[in-house]
């Protein structure tokens, strides 16, 4: 499995556009789909998301929990509805402002996953996890 780190950079939509990207062509290559993960669904219906992917298909995501994007489907799940029935989830996982203590719940509970993309919501803030799981970091331009 893939893990990476999106560092932010002192700029959200970017560090989010840069992992949708990386998760979109992932899931291309693996035929699989995404699932983004925010801290709350409050925190999805945000202007870096607007702005990441469109707002018109921003706000298709959180009003269904679902969309397709490029011909991929993506899941919207928030940290509280984020449960063990994902254990099983094989597709790549992306989230974005999640705390660490969150990140490394998330990550010990998406194993079978293709790959873990975790955007940052402070420069430097998932470091241990990056470490601690090889992953690749990643910084926008």
């Amino acid at each position: 499995m893939e893990k990476y780190v999106v560092r932010r950079n002192d700029d959200h939509t970017e560090a989010l556009r840069k992992a949708l990207s990386l998760g979109l062509k992932i899931a291309k290559e693996n035929n699989c789909e995404i699932m983004l993960v925010f801290s709350s669904f409050k925190h999805a219906k945000n202007i870096y998301l607007d702005e990441a992917i469109s707002k018109n298909l921003a706000n298709d995501l959180v009003k269904n929990r679902a969309c397709m994007l490029d011909d991929v489907s993506i899941k919207l799940e928030s940290a509280q509805t984020f449960t063990l029935s994902t254990l099983d989830f094989r597709g790549v996982v992306i989230t974005h402002g999640l705390s660490l203590d969150r990140v490394q719940k998330i990550s010990n509970e998406t194993l079978w996953a293709t790959s873990q993309i975790m955007v940052e919501w402070a420069n430097g803030e998932l470091d241990n996890w990056l470490v601690d799981n090889q992953a690749k970091l990643v910084i926008p331009s």
